[in-house]
């Protein structure tokens, strides 16, 4: 995980020497000091749809913590898996207090059903990050069957 945190470090530095600013202008990943992704834990694996993008927007407060928050998910359970990782691993630097951030988390299923299943992570800059993993195959657990006492 750390070689991961390492490259998401300098991406987000690379954005914010190119001072990239989408199309609403208040994206600021400029801001993001260091951040885990959101992942398919079974919070969002016990999503109903396939595929869905979770698009957030929220302030940084003066502890560089989320406030006004306002999101739209396909699903409730993926808002909370963001929403949960933004709230426990993300560090906004203090400079930016009081600045909007915006960024979509786009989650998809794709393949074969997997014992163990994988999850794979791409950003797309300036603030997009796409979450791809495939369902869990069925765990079957055979309970044995004892024979009746006469």
């Amino acid at each position: 995980m750390s070689i991961f945190k390492g490259v998401l470090s300098a991406v987000l530095f690379l954005s914010s020497v190119e001072a990239v600013v989408g199309e609403s202008g208040q994206d600021n990943m400029q801001c993001v000091d260091e951040m885990e992704v959101p992942r398919y834990s079974w919070v969002a694996r016990g999503a109903l749809v396939d595929a869905g993008t979770v698009d957030i927007i929220f302030r940084i407060g003066a502890k560089g913590t989320l406030e006004d928050i306002a999101a739209t998910s396909p699903d409730p359970r993926l808002l909370q898996e963001v929403e949960g990782f933004l709230r426990g691993y993300a560090k906004f630097k203090s400079f930016c207090a009081g600045k909007r951030v915006h960024m979509l988390f786009t989650f998809r299923m794709e393949g074969e059903r997997r014992n163990d299943p994988f999850t794979r992570i791409k950003f797309m800059p300036p603030n997009h990050f796409v979450i791809t993993s495939q369902r869990e195959l069925p765990t079957v657990d055979v309970i044995p069957v004892r024979p009746k006492q006469k």
